[in-house]
C-alpha cells in the first residue's frame, strides 16, 4: 500500500472531507500503532471516519468497528479488506462486483454496520453488530459506497483522482 500521505490524501480527495480532518484521524491511528497492524490501513481510517470518531477516539472506534461480527462470525473489517484487495489486484471476480455496487452503512449512534448490495437476485444485506442490536429505532450512519472505496484505491493506483 501507499504511505499514509497518499491514502490520507486520497480518502479527502475522494470522500469531501477535510484533509486536515483525514490527517488528523491518520496521525491518531499512527501513533497507536494501529496503522501498522492490519494489510490496508485504509479499513480503519474509512471506518473511523465513517463512525464520526475524534482523532482522541480514531483508534478505539476504528478497532471496534473492524472487529464487529456477523451471525456466523465474520469481521466486517476483514470483508472490507478483501474489498480493498481485489480493487488493487484489479480482479475480475464476483467479490469485485459485489464490492463495486456495495453500500456501507457505518451507524454512528449505535456500533453496527451494514453492508447493502443490489444483485441481479434482488437485495442482498448483512449486519455486523453485537449482540443486542435493536434494529426497530432510528438510527445515524454514514454511508461509504463501494464505488468510492474504488475511486481511493484507483486513486492510490493511478495517483490522480477519479471522476
Amino acid at each position: 500500500m501507499k504511505s499514509a500521505i497518499d491514502v490520507t490524501t486520497a480518502v479527502a480527495l475522494n470522500t469531501g472531507v477535510p484533509l486536515k480532518d483525514v490527517s488528523a484521524i491518520t496521525h491518531s491511528l499512527m501513533k497507536s500503532g494501529a496503522w501498522y497492524e492490519i494489510e490496508h490501513p485504509l479499513a480503519y481510517l474509512l471506518l473511523a471516519i465513517a463512525a464520526e470518531a475524534t482523532p482522541k477516539t480514531a483508534t478505539s472506534v476504528a478497532r471496534h468497528y473492524y472487529h464487529l461480527p456477523d451471525d456466523d462470525g465474520n469481521l466486517v473489517g476483514d470483508l472490507i479488506e478483501s474489498m480493498i484487495e481485489v480493487f488493487v489486484r484489479k480482479e475480475r471476480r464476483p467479490l469485485s462486483v459485489y464490492a463495486y455496487w456495495s453500500r456501507i452503512e457505518v451507524f454512528t449512534s449505535v456500533p453496527a454496520v451494514r453492508i447493502h448490495t443490489k444483485c441481479q437476485e434482488g437485495d442482498f444485506e448483512k449486519l455486523y453488530c453485537r449482540d443486542g442490536w435493536d434494529d426497530s429505532g432510528t438510527h445515524r450512519y454514514s454511508i461509504l459506497a463501494g464505488s468510492t472505496l474504488f475511486d481511493i484505491v484507483a486513486y492510490l493506483s493511478l495517483g490522480t483522482a477519479v471522476a
